[in-house]
């Protein structure tokens, strides 16, 4: 865990996490994590959340939005990793369904046959072993099973 640094006071404190929060998109507990770390007394965390909230500086939705879509478009993350990510993060699951859902099926199967193609140049895909290799990086990334199969054997089939 990060060191406490000297305490601020709340109305500093508050300022800060709104400057935080336009800049980019930050959930709950991101924020909650840099009061504690900025040694604001426990007390006042739930006054400058609540404040956050209703004056549209912290959405869980817009988060969970923002975060899958990067995660999927610039990370190549899978559904899986992105769910486990968000949950880690105390997003709740109607917020993390609702982000799941809106993904892009063209860009998210597009990501999966790139990786897939990248990495049957280093492994011989018609290979047993070599093919769980990389059936088994692509589960790290978050893809689910079926679909990396599915697009293994289409791959393969192109051939």
């Amino acid at each position: 865990m990060s060191k406490r640094v000297k305490s601020i006071d709340p109305q500093a404190a508050l300022l800060r996490a709104a400057d935080i929060c336009s800049r980019a998109e930050h959930c709950e507990s991101e924020i909650r994590e840099k009061l504690f770390n900025w040694g604001l007394e426990p007390t006042h965390h739930d006054q400058i959340i609540d404040y956050l909230f209703d004056h549209k500086y912290i959405d869980t939705e817009r988060f969970a939005r923002a975060f899958t879509n990067d995660k999927v478009r610039f990370s190549g993350w899978g559904r899986i990793k992105i769910r486990l990510a968000l949950r880690q993060k105390h997003i709740p699951s109607y917020a993390i369904d609702q982000a799941i859902e809106q993904i892009d099926i063209t860009t998210y199967l597009s990501n999966l046959n790139t990786m897939i193609l990248s990495r049957s140049k280093r492994y011989d895909i018609d290979d047993y072993e070599e093919r769980n290799k990389i059936c088994r990086q692509m589960m790290s990334r978050g893809y689910e099973p079926g679909l990396i199969i599915q697009a293994i054997n289409d791959i393969r089939s192109q051939r």
